[in-house]
C-alpha cells in the first residue's frame, strides 16, 4: 500500500496533519458559524411564520369588521326608513287634524256669519219697521194737517 501511496505522491504525515486541520476547522466553523447561523435562520423562520399568522388574523378581523359594518349599515338604513315612515304617518295625522280643525273653524265662522247676518237683517227690519211707522205717522200727520 505504501507503494501505491508513494506512486501517487501521498505523504502520510502531511495527509494526517491536513485531516486534523480539517477536523479543527470543521469544529470551529460548526461551533462559531454553523450553529449561530442555524439559530438565526430558525428565529427568522419563526418570525416569518408569526408574521403570516398575524396577517391572516388581520385579514380575518378585517373581513369580520366589514361584515359587521355591512350589518350596521343595513340596520341603520332600516331604522332610517322606519323613522321616515313614522314621520310621514305623524305628518299625515297632523295634517288631517289641521284640516279637521280648519273645517270646524270654517263651519263655526259660517254659523257666526249667518247669525250675525240674521241679527243685522232683523235689526234692519226692525229699524225699517220703526222708520216705516214714523214715516206713516208723519204722512198721516201731513195728511191730517192738510185736511184741517
Amino acid at each position: 500500500m505504501e507503494g501505491i501511496a508513494a506512486a501517487f505522491g501521498v505523504n502520510w504525515k502531511l495527509l494526517l496533519i491536513q485531516i486534523v486541520n480539517f477536523g479543527i476547522l470543521l469544529f470551529v466553523l460548526q461551533k462559531f458559524l454553523y450553529k449561530p447561523l442555524l439559530a438565526m435562520i430558525d428565529k427568522r423562520k419563526i418570525q416569518i411564520e408569526k408574521g403570516i399568522e398575524n396577517a391572516l388574523d388581520a385579514e380575518t378581523k378585517l373581513n369580520d369588521a366589514k361584515t359587521e359594518a355591512d350589518v350596521l349599515i343595513s340596520e341603520a338604513k332600516k331604522k332610517g326608513l322606519l323613522s321616515i315612515e313614522s314621520a310621514k304617518d305623524s305628518a299625515r295625522v297632523a295634517g288631517e287634524g289641521i284640516v279637521k280643525r280648519a273645517e270646524e273653524e270654517k263651519i263655526r265662522q259660517l254659523s257666526q256669519a249667518r247669525a250675525e247676518s240674521e241679527r243685522i237683517k232683523e235689526k234692519a227690519l226692525a229699524d225699517a219697521s220703526d222708520e216705516i211707522i214714523k214715516l206713516s205717522i208723519l204722512a198721516a200727520e201731513k195728511v191730517l194737517r192738510k185736511k184741517t
